[in-house]
Parts: C-alpha cells; sequence; structure tokens
C-alpha cells in the first residue's frame, strides 16, 4: 500500500488558486525577461546608432534626457539626482547599454591621454 499523502486539487482550493497564481508570476516573469532582452538589442539605425544616441550626445554636449541640462559628461552623481543609474537611464530611453554617456569631443581627449599613457609605459619599460 502506498503511504504518499495526496493533495486533491480543485479550481476553488487554496492549493489550486496558490498554483495558479505560482503559473502566472513565472509566465510574468519570464515575458519580462524576453522583452528586456528585445529591447536591449533593438537598433534603430542601420548604421547600428540608436535614434536617441543621435539626439542627445553631441559633439561638445550631452543633453540629459530627464532634466535638459547640457553638460559635459552624465555622472553618476547627476544621474542619481534623477534617482536613475546609467543602466536604468540608458533603458529608460532606449539607448545602447555600451554607450558612453559623455561628448564626443571628451571621448577622443581620453582616448588620446590613454594612447599616450601606453606609449610612455612602453618606453619606460624597454630602457
Amino acid at each position: 500500500m502506498n503511504n504518499a499523502i495526496r493533495v486533491r486539487v480543485d479550481e476553488g482550493s487554496l492549493y489550486g488558486n496558490l498554483l495558479y497564481f505560482i503559473k502566472i508570476v513565472v509566465f510574468v516573469k519570464m515575458s519580462m525577461m524576453i522583452y528586456r532582452i528585445i529591447v536591449d538589442r533593438h537598433i534603430d539605425g542601420k548604421d547600428g546608432v540608436s535614434q536617441v544616441r543621435n539626439v542627445s550626445i553631441q559633439q561638445e554636449k550631452v543633453i540629459c534626457l530627464e532634466c535638459g541640462k547640457a553638460l559635459q559628461l552624465l555622472s553618476h552623481r547627476h544621474l542619481a539626482a534623477h534617482g536613475l543609474t546609467p543602466t536604468t537611464y540608458k533603458r529608460k530611453h532606449g539607448m545602447c547599454l555600451t554607450q558612453s554617456l559623455c561628448t564626443y569631443e571628451l571621448a577622443r581627449r581620453r582616448e588620446v591621454l590613454a594612447h599616450n599613457l601606453l606609449a610612455n609605459s612602453r618606453e619606460a619599460g624597454s630602457s
């Protein structure tokens, strides 16, 4: 004789309602994950540039899409004033998650500085 406890699940029972609720929660969580993946990978332009990036990130200024201020860099501190992190800001405004939140000019200056530092460290190492 089998000693296992069997629970009868009726539509109106508490256990049945709990199982139904769990199925709905799992379905909604999975749907949100799939939607987030689709949104993160969605790119509007043919050249791989989001339309939002084209508007807000310019050569000499970055326009905050929350307050409209023109800045050189959207820092963690500035975004925290709006209750956002860089990742949530980019998701909220449909930007690519790898997009830098600084001006093109500042990015170029940083790149030149990094190349100079690397060249100097190579010269110092070879001496």
